[in-house]
C-alpha cells in the first residue's frame, strides 16, 4: 500500500517520507492537514504505477526547513560580489527611484521601501528621507501617491494606462500558465519581466520563468513550446526564456538586474518551488535587502484529480529508457543550436542540461547601464 499526495508541487510519496517534518500520517490525523489547503488522498489501485519508487521532489520534503528563509536577508551567507552601495539613505532613495524611471514606472512609497537599493533602511527612516529629498525639491518629486525623479510626472499616467493593460495580459498569463502546470515534470511557473509588475502595453510579451524535474528540463521544453504555438495562434506572445530544474536553482547572474527580476517574480504555480528558489537566492537581499517573496500573493497548485493522474502516469512512462533517449537527445541537439545562436561571451545566456536561459538580446545589460549612466556611475558591461 502507498500512498498519494496533492501538494501544491506535485510530489509522490510514500509511507515514512518526510512532508511536515515527521511522518505521513494516518488517515485519522487528515483533518488537521486538509485545514492547510493540502489533500492526502489514501490510494492502492494506483499503487503500481505512482506509489513504488516514486519520487519526492525536494521542494516539498524540505519545505519547512525553507520557510523561515522567506522574510530574512540573514538567513544565508552572503553570495553576491560587486554590490554596489549607495553613500546615504537618500542617495539609495534615488537610486531605486531612478531604476523604476527606467521602465516608465514611478514607485510608491511601499515599493521604494520594498525594493530599496543597499544598504537599505527601516521604513521610518526611508519616510523621513523621502521628505527631505521632496522638501529640497531638486531629485525627487511626487503626485501624492507616486515618486519619480524631477520633471518627471508624465511617468504617472504611463503607469497607470499600463496597469490597465496588465488585466487583461495577466488573466492571459494565468491561463497559459495552467496549461503549462499540467504538463509532467513542471515544478514551477512565474511571471517575471514587466507583466510581473504589471507594467506592460497591450500585445507585450509575456515573460515565464519554469522550473523542471531534473534530468527532463529539455523534453518538458519541447511540450511548453506546443503551449507557446497554441497563444500565438490566439494572438499572444508567450516567452519561457528562463527554464531551470530544480537542482539548479541557485542563479549564476547576479547583479542590480537580476536581483530585480527575482525580488519581482510573480509565481503562479509551485509555491514550494518558488519559496527554495528564493530562499537559496539570499544575494538577491545584498542588492535589495527590504526585498520580500511574493509567492503569497495567489499561487494555486491543485489539479483536479484525473490531471493529477494523467500527469504522474506520463511522468511515470517517461522515466522509462525512451524518455531518458528523448531526453539526451533533444538536449544535445537544442543546446547546439541555441549556443551558436547566443552572443559570444553572453552573461545573459546560457545553456546546460540544467539551465535554458536564452536572453539573447542582453536585455539586463542594457538596462543596467542606462541605470548607471542616470545616477552617476561608470558602465558595468561593454
Amino acid at each position: 500500500m502507498a500512498w498519494k499526495c496533492y501538494l501544491p508541487s506535485y510530489a509522490s510519496v510514500k509511507p515514512g517520507c518526510d512532508i511536515w517534518g515527521g511522518l505521513v500520517t494516518p488517515s485519522s490525523t487528515l483533518t488537521n492537514r486538509r485545514s492547510t489547503g493540502t489533500r492526502i488522498v489514501l490510494e492502492t489501485w494506483r499503487t503500481r504505477f505512482i506509489g513504488r519508487g516514486a519520487r519526492i521532489d525536494a521542494e516539498s520534503t524540505r519545505f519547512a526547513a525553507h520557510a523561515d528563509l522567506a522574510g530574512s536577508s540573514s538567513a544565508l551567507p552572503p553570495t553576491a560580489e560587486g554590490v554596489l552601495h549607495a553613500a546615504s539613505l537618500r542617495e539609495a532613495i534615488r537610486w531605486t527611484v531612478t531604476y523604476g524611471s527606467i521602465f516608465d514606472y514611478p514607485l510608491t512609497r511601499d515599493e521604494v521601501y520594498r525594493y530599496l537599493m543597499a544598504p537599505g533602511g527601516s521604513r521610518a527612516e526611508v519616510d523621513a528621507a523621502i521628505d527631505d529629498a521632496l522638501m529640497r525639491g531638486n531629485e525627487l518629486e511626487s503626485n501624492g501617491r507616486f515618486l519619480y525623479p524631477s520633471g518627471q510626472c508624465n511617468l504617472v499616467s504611463t503607469r497607470l494606462r499600463r496597469a490597465g493593460c496588465a488585466r487583461a495580459a495577466r488573466a492571459h498569463a494565468r491561463r497559459y500558465a495552467r496549461l503549462i502546470w499540467m504538463l509532467p515534470y513542471v515544478r514551477m511557473v512565474a511571471i517575471t519581466g514587466s507583466l510581473a509588475m504589471d507594467n506592460v502595453e497591450d500585445g507585450d510579451d509575456i515573460d515565464l520563468m519554469i522550473v523542471t524535474e531534473p534530468g527532463r528540463l529539455w523534453m518538458t521544453r519541447g511540450m511548453i513550446l506546443v503551449v507557446v504555438k497554441l497563444a500565438q495562434v490566439r494572438g499572444h506572445t508567450l516567452c519561457p526564456n528562463y527554464i531551470l530544474s530544480s537542482r539548479a536553482l541557485t542563479l549564476q547572474q547576479r547583479d542590480t538586474y537580476a536581483a530585480h527580476e527575482l525580488a519581482q517574480m510573480d509565481p503562479i504555480h509551485g509555491r514550494y518551488t518558488a519559496l527554495r528558489l528564493w530562499s537559496e537566492n539570499a544575494w538577491c537581499r545584498e542588492f535589495l535587502p527590504n526585498a520580500q517573496w511574493r509567492g503569497d500573493d495567489g499561487t494555486v497548485d491543485e489539479l483536479p484529480w484525473i490531471l493529477t493522474t494523467v500527469k504522474a502516469l506520463a511522468e511515470r512512462v517517461l522515466r522509462l529508457p525512451p524518455g531518458s533517449w528523448i531526453e539526451g537527445w533533444e538536449q544535445k541537439r537544442k543546446i547546439a543550436k541555441l549556443s551558436r545562436g547566443a552572443p559570444e561571451g553572453g552573461r545573459e545566456t546560457h545553456y546546460t542540461a540544467d539551465v535554458c536561459k536564452g536572453h539573447v538580446d542582453g536585455h539586463g545589460g542594457k538596462v543596467t547601464n542606462l541605470w548607471r549612466a542616470r545616477v552617476g556611475l561608470p558602465s558595468d558591461r561593454s
